[in-house]
């Protein structure tokens, strides 16, 4: 990590352990996350996550977006899917391990009349907390 320039970094412990520890590290264009459990026996392994701000558009001088930059600490990406728009606040991680389709802890889709933008909390099931318990638990043990 000490080779790659970075701009501010948070290290903590994961949910319910001090085994397994969480590393966001906000980079120039977008955010490092990695997680490291006590156990793993190979080295910290780096998810690159770009901002993606550009697909705010417009939303980005609304009072709920400015609010939700607020709350995030300035650690969020920016996600669409099925031409909807996602604010993700890192600071809580990822529910899945898919980079590239990422479902993130906590996430809101940001909906557009046109003269108002308001945030929806994105929800989650039941099923999905015991999956996130299990992967936890299945990460703590290790890599």
């Amino acid at each position: 990590m000490s080779d790659i320039p970075y701009e501010s970094i948070i290290v903590k412990p994961a949910p319910l352990t001090t085994i397994l520890w969480n590393a966001n590290v906000k980079v120039a264009n977008g955010y490092l996350l990695a997680d490291y459990s006590f156990f793993d026996s190979s080295p910290i392994k780096y998810d690159f996550y770009p901002r993606r701000a550009e697909l705010l558009g417009d939303m980005t001088n609304s009072e709920t977006v400015r609010r939700l930059i607020k709350i995030s600490e300035e650690w969020y990406v920016i996600t669409k899917r099925n031409q909807k728009i996602y604010f993700n606040d890192l600071r809580f991680g990822t529910m899945n391990n898919d980079v590239n389709n990422p479902e993130f802890v906590f996430s809101y889709e940001l909906i557009d009349d046109g003269s108002t933008v308001t945030a929806r909390e994105v929800e989650k099931g039941s099923r999905e907390a015991g999956e996130i318990l299990s992967r936890l638990f299945r990460r703590i043990a290790g890599n």
